[in-house]
């Protein structure tokens, strides 16, 4: 089974070495889309086996997210995995989620089901409220879709469910990707199963333009995705 590792990442370098060496031993490949770091990052993710993409001038999250999914398809796989660069997600834990991956287009990391836990000792008193408050929210927006945790970033993707994403066009500049990616996950038909995982909150770069955007990615909800009618996924990759 071949596992493409997408790895957005900025500023990173405390953490991104061993977390690509593990998943480059395991036999994954490992693509990291770097946003200009200023750090080291890319020679340590180089050094570890990953294959780098730079951008030379910052593009934010959104746009080296879509990057990564679009170079991952460019190596045959059965499935392209997302994850966090700076420690809030166990490596490991991609294994586990391949248990629902038979049975659905879609698995989320998500930290909000029975037996999954969060840990802020690091973070802001309020980001696990914050993204609870986002998952009500756009399960309101989608009319009653079960998913609980819209912005996790910890994904695992069929491929034939990323080049139908692709064909869209996305507003996000940061993390409410993760948001627009689900909901037209949602609209294109895809099966969708979340998998309970151990998180650890690291420093946040959620402020208030991020929160702005966010709102405005969840009227986006609203006033169009939830008033069109869905697709198969079939149909949406043709």
């Amino acid at each position: 089974m071949q596992l493409n590792v997408v790895i957005p990442t900025f500023n990173e370098a405390e953490t991104i070495g061993p977390l690509v060496a593990n998943l480059v031993n395991e036999g994954c490949i490992v693509l990291v889309i770097d946003d200009n770091s200023s750090d080291g990052t890319r020679k340590l993710a180089s050094s570890n086996g990953a294959y780098v993409y730079h951008n030379k001038v910052r593009q934010g999250l959104a746009k080296s997210l879509l990057k990564g999914l679009k170079l991952a398809l460019a190596w045959e796989c059965d499935y392209v995995v997302t994850i966090d660069a700076g420690g809030s997600h166990n490596w490991e834990s991609v294994f586990s989620m391949l248990t629902l991956a038979d049975s659905a287009d879609l698995v989320i990391g998500s930290r909000f089901l029975p037996f999954s836990t969060y840990d802020n000792t690091k973070g802001k008193f309020f980001r696990p409220y914050i993204s609870r408050l986002a998952g009500f929210l756009c399960r309101i927006a989608q009319h009653g879709t079960k998913e609980k945790d819209w912005t996790s970033g910890f994904r695992i993707y069929r491929p034939d469910l990323v080049t139908a994403l692709l064909k869209y066009e996305y507003n996000s500049t940061m993390h409410p990707i993760q948001i627009e990616l689900l909901a037209r996950s949602n609209e294109l038909g895809a099966t969708i199963k979340e998998y309970p995982i151990n998180y650890i909150a690291g420093e946040t770069q959620f402020n208030l333009r991020v929160a702005s955007e966010a709102f405005m990615i969840w009227l986006q909800l609203l006033n169009h995705f939830s008033v069109r009618p869905k697709l198969t996924l079939r149909e949406g990759i043709r």
